[in-house]
Parts: C-alpha cells; structure tokens; sequence
C-alpha cells in the first residue's frame, strides 16, 4: 500500500491546511499540493473544498477517507498475523496446487511464507481442482489452494473464498465470429447460440473446473459441441486458438500471464459473458490441524484481505 499517499491526505485533513501538513510532513507546500492533485486527479473528484478555512471534505472526500481508514486497519492486520507467524513453528505442510497455478500462486504465498518462517517446509501436491478436493477428504494433503464455482462440492469441506475470477470464451482476433470488431473483457464481442453451436472448441479435460464449468455453460444453452479438442494444459489450449479458428474458456489468471493476449478476442453469448468461480483455501472439517498449517492459511486469508482493497 500507498502508505505516504494515505499519510499525506490524512494530515491535510487533520490539520485543514496543507501549507502546515507539508511542514509536518518535512516537504515543500508546493510538493504537496501536487500530491494532492495527482490524487484528486487519479480517482476523478476533488477530496478537499480549498473556499473552506480550514479546509474540510468534500461528499468523496468523506468516502476516501473511509477507504484510508479501513485500509490502513486492514494492514495493521496483516502485519500482525506476520508478526505472529515469527515465532519458531516447524513441520512440513502438504499443500495441493493446481499445476497451472503454481506459477503465480506459489511466488506471493508460499516463498515469502517460508522467509518469514524458516523451519516449515512444503510438499506440493498437483493435481486438478476437483482432485484435489479428494485428496483432502482422504488425509492425503492438509489444505489446498483450488478454485470452486459457487455450489461447494462437499459438506465436509470448509472452503474459505480469497478472490473472484471469471472465465471467458475467447478466440484469435481474426476469427470470422470477430469480424474485426473491437472487444475487451468488459466489452465482449455479441453472438448467439447459433452463431457458435458448429465451432470447434477446444477444452481442458473432464477432470479440472474450468471444464466441468464449461459443460454446465453447454448444458444451460442446451448445446453440445461436436467439434472437441481435449487437453491438459492452458498453455496449450492459449497457442493453439493463436493458430487455429477455435474456441476456448480460458480464466482470466491464465490470460494476463499469456505472451500473446494482445492477439485474443473476447465473446458473449446470449447476454453471457464470463463464467464466475472464486479461489478458495480448503481443509477438511475437524481435523486436528498442525500449526504450520494453520499459520499458512491465516497468513494466505490475511494476504487477501489486503490485496483485495
């Protein structure tokens, strides 16, 4: 976090005066009230009514100050589970992680977890989503970063949400359904159900999430492709429609890391356009749990409690 932005704007509005916050704050009065512009000018409203003195908050003003307040006692949080996960815990979690994800899950979770604790080790378990979730049932791993959709597989799973994801349809730029037309995620290219139903597809295996959400998408438009490619990797799926006329539901985690997502295009159909589903922390349901395991899922849901501000 921005923790000068948050500290500046919060003595401007202490002091009501920015010539006394920026002597407080040991810079010059015209470095601050740049800041403070390149605030207001960053989120779209003035924060301060300068014919006031002292200066007091304008309607937005009162709604960031807010915002700063919560963030800042969100960060307290984290930092204090940080600082609780310093004590010596040892012991080796078993920790399942789709493959596909480990690329980008493992680096912010489970690196900087192992620095701040030096006497825990990981055993990474991959597999898919719903595997996983076996595995969990069957004492084979402790917990599980997956993504859920939002009907929860099993009771006796306790599946903790850390952050949305949505999954798109998408295909090469050039693909004739396109047509040249400009798109983005929030701005997907129109089709309908007919415009779709002779395309190929191609899909991940019947084993992962995506897929089994991929189906209930062909279930509800009561379709069933008849051109299928199936694979067990994003990767692969994210160059083929590069080179072929096909169409894939592909997360959106997997298409911000793709070298080529500039050559996507994005679709919509019938009002439809991206599958929600959520990454989750799971564990079983009253299981003696050791400590490693629960620090690492207090530190996981403080992380996200602070990126999700």
């Amino acid at each position: 976090m921005d923790n000068r932005k948050f500290e500046y704007f919060l003595t401007v509005y202490e002091l009501g005066n920015i010539t006394k916050a920026a002597q407080k704050n040991f810079i010059s009065q015209p470095s601050m009230t740049q800041y403070i512009n390149r605030l207001e000018e960053s989120i779209g409203a003035r924060l301060f009514d300068r014919s006031t003195s002292p200066l007091t908050l304008t309607k937005a003003g009162e709604i960031y100050l807010d915002y700063v307040q919560k963030s800042m006692e969100l960060e307290k949080q984290f930092e204090r589970a940080i600082d609780s996960l310093k004590n010596d815990i040892d012991g080796v979690i078993k920790l399942g992680v789709p493959l596909q994800m480990q690329s980008f899950l493992l680096p912010k979770l489970v690196s900087p977890f192992m620095r701040e604790n030096k006497h825990i080790n990981f055993n990474i378990k991959d597999d898919a989503s719903p595997t996983l979730e076996k595995q969990l049932i069957d004492y084979l791993i402790d917990c599980a970063l997956i993504y859920i959709n939002d009907q929860k597989r099993y009771r006796t799973l306790e599946y903790i949400q850390l952050k949305d994801e949505n999954i798109y349809l998408i295909c090469h730029k050039d693909h004739p359904l396109v047509r040249g037309r400009a798109n983005s995620p929030e701005h997907p290219v129109a089709v309908s159900r007919d415009d779709i139903r002779d395309e190929r597809f191609c899909l991940l295996s019947k084993a992962f999430i995506v897929r089994q959400m991929s189906d209930e998408f062909f279930m509800r438009e009561q379709f069933i492709p008849e051109n299928i490619i199936s694979m067990t990797s994003m990767h692969a799926i994210l160059n083929t429609i590069t080179i072929n006329p096909d169409l894939a539901f592909i997360p959106e985690y997997m298409i911000k890391s793709f070298p080529q997502k500039d050559e996507l295009a994005y679709l919509q159909v019938d009002g439809i356009d991206a599958l929600p589903m959520h990454l989750a922390i799971a564990y079983l349901k009253g299981r003696t749990m050791s400590n490693a395991t629960e620090a690492f899922i207090q530190y996981v849901k403080a992380y996200y409690q602070v990126e999700n501000t």
